[in-house]
């Protein structure tokens, strides 16, 4: 699912992008990402291209 994907890569950046953020909010940041890249895999594994 590439838009998940996508989203993904954008809080990982946006997490580097603003290193003067507070912990609490690279954490977030960091979780959101991989929230999407599981809910993606989920996805893709109960929906494989054909």
């Amino acid at each position: 699912m590439n838009y998940l994907r996508e989203q993904a890569t954008q809080f990982r950046d946006r997490a580097v992008q603003e290193p003067e953020a507070d912990e609490a909010t690279l954490r977030e940041l960091k979780e959101l990402a991989e929230t999407c890249e599981e809910v993606a895999a989920e996805w893709e594994a109960k929906h494989p291209a054909g």
